[in-house]
Order: C-alpha cells, then structure tokens, then sequence
C-alpha cells in the first residue's frame, strides 16, 4: 500500500487517508509534492525520516489498531493522516 504525500485532498494532505490495510501489509509513505516532508506516527513507533520530493520511505509494517500519523515539519501542522491495521482476526 502507497500513502501519497500531495495536494489531493487540500494542500499538506495524505492521500488515501484514512486508509485500511491488514496485518503485515507493507506500507509505503511517497512524496509526490515539491517539498520536503517527515512523516512520523504520534506514538513514536515509526519515523520515515526526511523525504524529498520524488522519493518514498522504506517499506514498513505496523501493529494492529488505528495508528494516527503527522508530518512533523514545523511549517506543515495541519498534515495528519490516519492507519486502520485490522486485527489478526479480522
């Protein structure tokens, strides 16, 4: 699963969000926009670390549960998205 980081849904804004995946799903963060952008789950657990435009994170899984996520660049407060991990279950 692509999370697009571009001007879809407003300026700053995650693109699908919020978005579903399963249990191990590998997920990638890609910044289709012309700055810079940091992405970061509130909780700490995972940190894309800078991403220039053009360029995507690392592949990533993430525990089940709702997982709320910002860019932590100072100029960009209002981009937040979220990640529903459905459960093993599910």
């Amino acid at each position: 699963m692509t999370i697009a980081i571009a001007e879809v849904n407003g300026p700053y804004s995650f693109y699908p969000s919020p978005v579903t995946i399963q249990p191990n799903q590998v997920i990638v963060w890609r910044s289709g926009d012309t700055e810079t952008h940091h992405v970061v789950l509130d909780d700490g657990s995972i940190d894309t670390g800078t991403l220039a435009p053009g360029t995507s994170s690392q592949p990533l899984t993430i525990t089940a549960g709702n997982r709320s996520y910002h860019c932590t660049i100072t100029i960009h407060p209002t981009m937040v998205g979220t990640v529903v991990v459905n459960s093993a279950s599910e």
